[in-house]
């Protein structure tokens, strides 16, 4: 389907690098991180007449025990219309762009 932009979502077994590399190019791929995941900001852009290779990321985030206990983390509400049961469900989230 090269006129289609292929999104998928799977459990954590799917959360392996090879896979991840392998697909990256034609399907954005949404897993369940691991607990222990060394998150990082995106890559800078490369400043005019940069030599050497381009990076593939930038600054080391916060863990994820580091966030939940950071009383500044925003938390959003949400509501999940089909959670288990068919039940809506409130819950909170944060939500960031990592590599």
């Amino acid at each position: 389907m090269p006129d289609r932009h292929l999104i998928v979502v799977a459990d954590a077994s799917f959360a392996a690098i090879d896979l991840i590399a392998a697909l990256r190019r034609h399907v954005c791929l949404v897993t369940r991180l691991r607990i222990d995941a060394s998150l990082f900001a995106p890559a800078p852009p490369r400043r005019a007449g940069q030599m050497g290779r381009p990076r593939v990321k930038g600054r080391r985030l916060p863990t994820f025990k580091a966030v939940l206990a950071d009383p500044k983390t925003i938390w959003v509400p949400i509501t999940v219309t089909e959670c288990y049961g068919g039940e809506p469900r409130k819950v909170e989230i944060v939500s960031d762009t990592a590599v």
